[in-house]
């Protein structure tokens, strides 16, 4: 694993997954890659992003919408990660979670066909 010099908007998103992170908060990773390296990036879910932006509206509390500044902060600043084979992306997407069930965490694999596709 290395911090990559490519920033998301370099990236083409191949595959994607959610997961749980540190707090709780929904993020999805995205998955890119060339013939030699894997490249994974996380943005907070739209879901998690709506849920915030209704809970200052409804409740007219921007605690939420703090959490959610503070991840995107986070999430910045990890931008992204380089490795060289699908294990190594899904032992760092397991070091992010923030549940101990394998159901909340991203992971991606190579199917029959040889496609990569997210769990």
């Amino acid at each position: 694993m290395a911090l990559s010099k490519k920033k998301p908007e370099d990236l083409e998103e191949m595959a994607t997954s959610s997961m749980r992170w540190g707090s709780g908060e929904e993020v999805v990773a995205h998955l890119d890659w060339d013939e030699n390296r894997f490249y994974l990036w996380f943005e907070p879910t739209c879901g998690f992003e709506d849920f915030c932006e209704e809970i200052l509206e409804r409740e007219h509390d921007d605690s939420m919408m703090k959490l959610l500044e503070e991840l995107r902060a986070e999430l910045e600043k990890i931008g992204v990660q380089e490795f060289f084979d699908l294990d190594s992306v899904n032992s760092y997407c397991k070091s992010k979670c923030g549940s101990d069930d394998p159901y909340d965490r991203a992971e991606f694999y190579e199917d029959d066909w040889g496609n990569v596709c997210g769990a």
